[in-house]
């Protein structure tokens, strides 16, 4: 941030970073320097430091389902893991191991992989 109509931009006295309004200097201090966390979920014992960190929490605990795979109709409860599944089905081996270059779809299976085919290695 820069200096806006003659006046330093606002700044967080513990760590230097710059903002544009002070009010975000005051949650960024709250969160991030103090560690305040005042968003409870009702259902286990996290705590969050904002609201919209409990809102995308408390979905964990619904039964929601709402991205469909269009090739098979499963169900998941966020797209990262949807996308993440359509690799399986567009054969998008990214993950290549080092020793025999067995390739796999997800960074798990070639962890998997290597405990199993390669466990000298680790």
């Amino acid at each position: 941030m820069e200096e806006k109509h003659g006046w330093p931009a606002p700044t967080c006295g513990a760590c230097g970073k710059k903002f544009s309004y002070p009010h975000q200097v005051t949650k960024h201090q709250k969160i991030f320097h103090m560690g305040e966390r005042n968003y409870k979920c009702d259902q286990c014992d996290m705590a969050f430091c904002t609201q919209k960190g409990l809102k995308q929490h408390e979905y964990r605990h619904s039964d929601a389902r709402d991205f469909t795979c269009d090739f098979c109709s499963k169900a998941f409860k966020t797209l990262k893991y949807l996308r993440l599944h359509t690799k399986i089905h567009l054969n998008d081996k990214r993950y290549v191991c080092s020793v025999c270059q067995e390739a796999f779809v997800q960074s798990t299976s070639l962890k998997y992989h290597m405990r199993k085919r390669h466990p000298e290695l680790l």
